[in-house]
């Protein structure tokens, strides 16, 4: 499981590969994205971006996003 900030790149790395043998599963800014190990059973997966987080991180965002796992709760729970 990676958080959207940093991560994110990471992530869309698996994909960019040429001869990557990891496979989009989802792919949603508000379920989170998965991807799957095409020989093992591996899964990497993007945490999803709450409603309420959505100035955060977004695909639109990509690396730029900065959304860490500690704001995944709403900020009544953070104080």
């Amino acid at each position: 499981m990676l958080d959207y900030d940093s991560a994110y790149g990471e992530f869309n790395r698996l994909l960019d590969i040429s001869d990557t043998k990891w496979n989009l599963v989802q792919d949603s800014d508000a379920l989170g994205r998965l991807v799957k190990h095409s020989e093992k059973e591996g899964y990497v997966f993007l945490l999803p971006v709450p409603e309420f987080r959505k100035d955060y991180a977004s695909d639109e965002y990509k690396e730029k996003s900065m959304l860490s796992i500690e704001l995944l709760f709403k900020d009544q729970y953070l104080e």
